[in-house]
């Protein structure tokens, strides 16, 4: 089995994330990477592990409802953004998200995190899983700010993409309304004409 170098494993995500042409496509799992996206309605779950120090996400709460996503690892920039949820796990107490990981991707030799920002602003992480051990050198760090540029990009332009069909959504169903209410009012003064005319009819006979 050929190997997959750390090079063919990023350009297969950028093509990924480019290929995307929904929000739901973007952010869903794909061969080689998983794109988790952080919301300030969320609650993350995380459990220690002592023999690598890293917390590891095992779930996400989402108001209320539990949904099981991919485990990796995640480094906080300080303990104290988390409570403890049960027995040795724990949830971000941060509302801020954004302000508690690390800026800067990290790896562990078979898979790498990129935590992605814009505006400053943490939107996701990008897991990266390889069979095979992860070169890890200046270029590899370039890649990473290829794809965190790309899919920064194709996000803006889906979420505009988003926007103008809500907007279209809104203007068809204010259409059908408006043509609902003239319908009716159609209909009412039909109504009013017929008894009009009754009205007259009865009068010139009287």
């Amino acid at each position: 089995m050929e190997k997959t170098t750390t090079a063919q494993l990023f350009a297969g995500i950028a093509e990924n994330i480019f290929a995307s042409n929904s929000l739901q496509k973007l952010f869903s799992s794909t061969e080689k990477a998983c794109i988790s996206v952080l919301k300030s309605d969320t609650v993350s779950v995380f459990v220690f592990e002592k023999e690598s120090d890293v917390f590891i996400r095992r779930s996400m709460k989402l108001k209320g409802k539990k949904k099981d996503n991919t485990d990796f690892p995640v480094y906080l920039k300080f303990t104290n953004a988390i409570n403890r949820y049960e027995h040795s796990s724990w949830f971000l107490n941060n509302h801020d998200i954004s302000s508690c990981f690390e800026n800067n991707p990290f790896h562990n030799g078979s898979e790498v995190v990129i935590p992605v920002r814009m505006k400053g602003v943490m939107v996701a992480f990008i897991l990266a899983t390889s069979s095979d051990v992860m070169e890890w050198d200046s270029e590899q760090e370039i890649f990473c700010t290829y794809i965190t540029n790309i899919f920064s990009v194709v996000l803006h332009t889906l979420l505009q993409d988003d926007e103008i069909q809500k907007l279209r959504n809104e203007l068809n169903t204010r259409a059908e309304l408006n043509a609902n209410r003239l319908y009716a009012i159609n209909k009412s003064l039909h109504k009013s004409n017929q008894e009009l005319k009754q009205f007259a009819y009865m009068a010139s006979h009287d």
